[in-house]
This record gives C-alpha cells, structure tokens and sequence, in this order.
C-alpha cells in the first residue's frame, strides 16, 4: 500500500474516532494531499536522455512504429533497439485498495 494511502486510512479512522477540530482535520487532509503529489505517477513521460535509476521493466514509446510497449532497462541501456525509443515511464500497479 502506497504510503498516501495508508494515511488517508489513517485520517479516516481517526475521523471515526471523535470529535477533532477543523483545524486538524485540515491538517491531516493537507498532509494526505502533500503525500499524493509526492508519489510517482505513471502517467509522466520521461525523454530518453533521462536514464531510468533502477533495473526493470518499463512503458517505452516507439517513434518509428507510433507504438507502445514495455521494455527491460538492464541498468547500463534498453535491452532491445534502443535507437527507435523516444520516451519512457514508470509502470505502476493498481493500488492494492482497487484490487479488493
């Protein structure tokens, strides 16, 4: 579970709890919404002159093709045809929430 996930749980359950202030309900929200835009979405594109950090699987664009596809970085380079991809981006699995 992401960690803004485990917070938002967290907020709830103190939510139920009790009665809290306005001011800390704010505060936990801001807190929870500060989490969110920190975690990495899959959705951002990285141009290929940025080099992945870690070994693993990752969504790669194909500009010669117009395709999509995933592709292994072995840490040093693409495993396979490295000159035809243009972008890459960061493969995320559905949150653990949406998979109950």
């Amino acid at each position: 579970m992401s960690q803004s996930n485990n917070h938002l749980f967290r907020c709830i359950d103190t939510l139920k709890i009790g009665d809290l202030s306005d001011e800390t309900k704010t505060i936990m929200f801001v807190e929870y919404a500060r989490l969110v835009m920190l975690e990495e979405k899959a959705s951002e594109w990285h141009p290929v002159s940025e080099r992945p950090t870690k070994y693993g699987k990752y969504e790669v664009y194909r500009a010669k093709c117009g395709k999509q596809n995933y592709e292994t970085w072995n840490g040093t380079g693409w495993a396979y045809n490295p000159n035809d991809i243009t972008h890459w981006r960061f493969i995320k699995p559905p949150s653990e929430f949406l998979l109950k």
